[in-house]
């Protein structure tokens, strides 16, 4: 593994700061390893995005040291290339490295990227944006609005407070879906399209849902009372919702989603443009489009 090339992406922001504490600990690793290696810092958001395109050019694999959304930045750089990723968890949720058996102690996420296992992960399509993990349409993506406004609060506390606010004030609104060739339509309180199995950091909105299988999980939860969303909260962490009957669930390669209203919208825990006329989603999946390093073999 030391011949290859490597170039870690790192967001020193991610983690509230943990992202550039990380640094010392990469050369350290590296520098007993004998493996060769560079080192990019972000300095805002898209940064990444433009900082792997240019390493994908030189490196073998680009490692994303961060959270989610620093991850889908770096894999949207690399959309162009077939070169690997690894990824160093420091986010605050660090939902993604779940599914595909990435260690979230960064020692051990470390010693995997020096094995160098690769396997080959589905990557999904947004509105022509790669994503990773995840798409919200509704409260999830209202939740991350709420978590922006409250950079004071640490990760895990600023993404509960977010879900305590928008329990009470999010208005559920008329979306109509379709799922390869089977629609429908009701109010909905979120609209997830899932490749990985959660987010926020440990809720289970797609339980089931495999990163590898070609498909993609549609996961909608229907019109619900502020006592019922605060009665099932602990229903959907655990990921128990899905024979509900305000739930919906579909796999499918392509998804649609559309509504009159402009619904907020995340992609991997990052907010998307809405438009004040209203919402409309197009979402497929990429099998196997994605090379990362795994966790197999470590200890």
């Amino acid at each position: 593994m030391s011949s290859r090339r490597l170039h870690f992406i790192v967001n020193p922001a991610a983690g509230r700061g943990r992202g550039g504490r990380t640094a010392p600990l990469i050369e350290e690793s590296m520098a007993k390893a004998g493996a060769g290696f560079e080192l990019s810092l972000t300095s805002g958001p898209g940064d990444a995005v433009k900082l792997a395109a240019l390493a994908a050019k030189e490196a073998d694999v680009v490692v994303a040291v961060g959270g989610d959304g620093t991850v889908s930045e770096v894999v949207n750089g690399l959309r162009d290339s077939d070169t690997a990723l690894g990824i160093l968890p420091v986010g605050s949720g660090n939902d993604f490295v779940k599914v595909v058996g990435i260690p979230t102690d960064p020692r051990e996420a470390l010693e995997a990227i020096l094995r160098g296992v690769e396997r080959r992960v589905d990557l999904g399509v947004v509105n022509d944006r790669l994503y990773t993990n995840s798409v919200g349409i509704g409260i999830d993506a209202a939740v991350a609005k709420t978590m922006n406004r409250s950079r004071r609060l640490p990760g895990q506390l600023a993404y509960y407070w977010g879900v305590a606010l928008n329990l009470f004030f999010y208005r559920c609104r008329p979306i109509r879906w379709q799922a390869d060739d089977e629609s429908g339509e009701t109010k909905s309180l979120l609209a997830a399209v899932m490749n990985g199995t959660t987010y926020g950091g440990s809720f289970h909105v797609a339980p089931k849902a495999v990163c590898d299988d070609g498909l993609l999980d549609l996961v909608i939860a229907g019109s619900f009372g502020i006592v019922g969303r605060a009665r099932k909260l602990p229903v959907f962490k655990k990921g128990r919702h899905l024979d509900m009957p305000q739930v919906t669930w579909r796999r499918a390669r392509r998804i649609s989603i559309r509504s009159d209203w402009p619904l907020p919208i995340q992609a991997d825990g990052d907010l998307l443009p809405d438009s004040n006329a209203g919402t409309e989603v197009e979402i497929e999946v990429i099998p196997a489009g994605l090379r990362v390093l795994d966790g197999s073999g470590v200890d």
